[in-house]
Order: C-alpha cells, then sequence, then structure tokens
C-alpha cells in the first residue's frame, strides 16, 4: 500500500531543527495553548501509550508544545468549560482501534449536565450512510451523549460518499456539498 505523503508530516515535526524549528516555535506563539488532540483509530497507539502524562494527564508530544495527547476518559477544564475526551471506534472485537471500555464507563458514571463539550473520534449512530449502505456512527457514543446530555458534541470518522457518481443507499445521485 503506498503511503500518503503527509504521513511523513508528523515525523518532520518530531525531527524539526533549523528553519522548520524556528517556524513551528512562532507559530506555539500565536496560540494561546496547544493544539489537544484524542486517538482515532489508526494512530501509532503504542506510542500514544508510553508518552509520560503531565500533571494534567495530557502527554507533551513535541519539544514545541504544539501538540498534546489527551487520553480517553481524560476530561479537561479550559476557559470554564469541562471537556471530556473519547478514542477509538465501536467495533466488533476489541482492539487497539475499540472505544477504551474502562474510559467509556469512566465517562457514564458522569450524570447529565457534567459535561460542556463531549469530544469522541466516533459519531453518535445515525450520523449518515457510509459506504457499502451501513448506517455510520456508533451506538455506545449516541448512549453517552444521552446520558451525559453534553450541549456541544464533537466528532471525527465520519465516511460519506461525494462527488460524481457517488449514490445513497436510495440509488440517487449525491450533492458535491
Amino acid at each position: 500500500m503506498a503511503l500518503d505523503p503527509a504521513q511523513a508530516d508528523f515525523s518532520r515535526l518530531l525531527q524539526a531543527h533549523g528553519l522548520r524549528a524556528e517556524r513551528l516555535r512562532a507559530i506555539r506563539k500565536e496560540f494561546a495553548s496547544p493544539i489537544h488532540f484524542l486517538r482515532g483509530n489508526h494512530e501509532d497507539f503504542q506510542y500514544l501509550s508510553e508518552l509520560p502524562r503531565e500533571p494534567g494527564g495530557t502527554a507533551k508530544v513535541d519539544d514545541f508544545d504544539l501538540l498534546r495527547y489527551v487520553p480517553d476518559g481524560a476530561v479537561l477544564e479550559a476557559g470554564g468549560l469541562r471537556i471530556a475526551f473519547l478514542g477509538g471506534i465501536e467495533t466488533d472485537e476489541t482492539g487497539s482501534r475499540s472505544i477504551d471500555t474502562h474510559a467509556y464507563e469512566k465517562l457514564m458514571d458522569m450524570g447529565p449536565g457534567s459535561l460542556d463539550i463531549l469530544a469522541t473520534h466516533d459519531p453518535p449512530h445515525g450520523v449518515g450512510v457510509g459506504y457499502r449502505g451501513r448506517v455510520a456512527g456508533s451506538r455506545l457514543v449516541t448512549a453517552l451523549i444521552e446520558h451525559t446530555q453534553p450541549p456541544l458534541h464533537i466528532s471525527g470518522h465520519v465516511h460519506h460518499l461525494n462527488g460524481c457518481g457517488a449514490t445513497d443507499v436510495l440509488g440517487r445521485g449525491a450533492s458535491m456539498a
């Protein structure tokens, strides 16, 4: 399988020196805080698990403190908001790509109204129709949203068909919006 050239960008960040390092330091000065991210389903899971955790639970990823990894189940406070994080995807068999059941249960133990923002990798079930006509999204994430009732949910991992020739499950042409 051919690699996407952008896949090497992360290693260029970690090994930055000279002009690239200067630019990264300048970029970091423009942000009030590092960029926080959660895991998806194609990361180097061992690398992320071995990063040393800071007192707040996040892990500094690079020497510029530009990126911070937020582990599953973490709840951070920023700007007076409580933000919960849950990475991975719902799978039939538990694995490194899967939603962490312990982190999920920890978040499910939180009551309604206890979160301002829920950030997940997997979207809620029913978000759309993906490849092969399957309904996309996670029933676990849906249950977590329904239980904690955050005013805002943010997710990634949305597969949808678009472009010329794309059709929905009814065979109609999809828009290019």
